[in-house]
């Protein structure tokens, strides 16, 4: 088990590239514009201003309930505020230099309908766009296997990821069989799933998905079979763990980390030059990782070694059933 080593402010209206051009309505505009300067006019007067000159780009715009008004502009020691109305959540503020090109994201996505942040630079222009975000986050890496009893499995996997430009995980869904198990709040990526039967193979896979419901693809399938339950003395409260000796001739001791959570260590115990421990005062029923790390005579500790699971009998589980799983609740 050991690894080694153990301002002047100037309000426009919605804007749209060759607005005002006879013909055919232009397409809807999906953004609102705004120029903002450091210099001059204060912030009381480009408010003041703002309802008369916010007017849209035609009639059949202003009729338009999708379209993007901003409602006010404020700038005070280099902070900015827009408030707008109209459009589709999420948002997002860009900011660009004065000739309108180069649009570069300045919030993340809004789901409200005001900004607040540091004004880009002492002279730019500001805009609010509505951004569908229709990517989903990658699907998750690494599903495995900790553990497994004849009435629980122990599962974990990696966190996914979002593109730049996207909403960001909210969250994952964990499917037993192709059915819903359980749904979690991201960064957690760890399950217990007690709602197993003993000698039954199960199929589980996992998807990440945003802050708008777009959902990932499955995650690689992962197998687990339960075992027959078996008769065990005593409460399960104690675990013995053995690992191999580390190499190096300084090694003095050896730390035993555990906790409830991958990689999470809340407990530690000194094996001293021991390589097996026992660890009593375990709770029943409940996952727990473990680690070990080497000490030479100075306390200089080396890694961890590489992580084992191990989930203890519970008593009071009730006993071996025919019936199907539920699905897991949250």
């Amino acid at each position: 088990m050991f690894f080694y080593p153990p301002s002047r402010l100037a309000v426009r209206a919605p804007w749209f590239a060759g607005c005002g051009v006879s013909g055919a309505l232009p397409p809807r505009p999906s953004h609102a514009r705004v120029l903002i300067g450091k210099a001059g006019l204060g912030a009381g007067l480009a408010l003041a201003l703002a309802p008369a000159l916010l007017l849209p780009c035609s009639v059949g715009h202003a009729q338009d309930p999708d379209s993007i008004s901003i409602r006010s502009v404020t700038v005070t020691n280099g902070q900015v505020r827009l408030d707008w109305e109209g459009g589709t959540p999420p948002y997002r503020v860009q900011y660009c230099n004065a000739n309108g090109y180069g649009w570069l994201d300045i919030s993340d996505y809004i789901f409200g309908r005001s900004y607040s942040g540091p004004a880009p630079g002492d002279y730019a222009c500001l805009r609010v766009r509505s951004a569908q975000d229709f990517s989903a986050p990658s699907a998750p890496e690494g599903l495995l296997l900790y553990a497994v009893r004849c009435d629980r499995v122990a599962l974990g996997w990696r966190q996914a990821r979002d593109d730049a430009d996207g909403t960001g995980v909210l969250g994952y869904r964990l499917y037993r069989d192709g059915v819903l198990a359980i749904e979690m709040a991201d960064p957690s990526t760890f399950f217990l799933d007690r709602h197993v039967v003993p000698e039954t193979t199960y199929r589980y896979t996992v998807t990440a998905f945003d802050l708008l419901g777009n959902e990932s693809p499955p995650s690689a399938p992962l197998l687990a079979t339960t075992p027959v339950c078996t008769a065990e003395s005593g409460s399960g409260a104690s675990v013995k763990l053995v690992w191999d000796p580390s190499e190096e001739r300084q090694v003095e001791g050896y730390l035993v980390y555990w906790g409830v959570r991958p990689g999470e260590y809340l407990y530690a115990m000194d094996a001293m030059d021991d390589t097996g421990l026992i660890i009593p005062g375990l709770r029943p029923g409940v996952t727990y990782f473990f680690s070990v790390t080497a000490y030479d005579r100075d306390g200089e500790q080396s890694d961890y070694s590489f992580e084992t699971a191990y989930i203890t009998p519970d008593p009071s589980a009730p006993s071996a059933s025919s019936e199907p799983p539920p699905p897991a609740q949250p």
